[in-house]
């Protein structure tokens, strides 16, 4: 019996994001077509989406608590001229971003045990941590977000307040693309207990 090859990439879709991989495969093997594959493949990666959603819930939210927090002071300090568009404050600020930087990655490691922590996943919703943790972190990733976005809206001296203020949105959205369409393989599906 000749054994049926799937197409390459949605073998590697399907097995990235199903728990059921290697049912989906058998089933291809049974005589299934590569459009029942395909079609399988996109399920599973949208099924993934929704999962990395329902799993980044709170890490979701106070990121959004973060960036909208920091676009009322951005308007703020542009009704108000502020900072004053120079070379000079734009340095500052550079060297303000990266001391916050390293300020945050001392907070992350006192908080949840290491500069290095994934927050995301300190903040699943089946995560082994009390609910007073849990806010802190939470609180750790609003805080992180304002003073990143608002120190780079500090930091271009020459760009217009609605470029930079794009520029922002661009950011923000690929940093929630960077959560919803993060990879999520079968372990982590099941270990998350919100399997589809």
């Amino acid at each position: 019996m000749k054994i049926r090859k799937p197409p390459a990439i949605a073998a590697w879709l399907i097995e990235r994001n199903s728990p059921l991989a290697g049912d989906l495969l058998e089933e291809f093997q049974r005589g299934k077509s590569r459009g029942w594959c395909w079609r399988h493949a996109l399920i599973a990666v949208a099924a993934g989406w929704g999962q990395n959603v329902r799993v980044s819930q709170l890490y979701l939210k106070a990121y959004f608590i973060g960036f909208a927090a920091q676009s009322f002071a951005a308007v703020a300090l542009c009704w108000f001229h502020l900072p004053p568009r120079s070379a000079g404050w734009a340095i500052l600020f550079v060297h303000l971003l990266i001391v916050s930087a390293f300020f945050w990655r001392w907070v992350t490691d006192r908080i949840a045990g290491s500069a290095k922590a994934d927050l995301r996943s300190l903040l699943t919703p089946h995560g082994e941590m009390d609910l007073r943790k849990r806010t802190a972190i939470a609180r750790l990733v609003a805080g992180e977000t304002f003073t990143r976005y608002l120190f780079l809206y500090c930091i271009w001296p020459s760009l217009h307040v609605w470029a930079a203020g794009a520029t922002e949105v661009l950011w923000m959205l690929l940093t929630v693309a960077s959560v919803v369409f993060r990879t999520t393989n079968s372990k982590q599906i099941a270990d998350s207990g919100l399997s589809p």
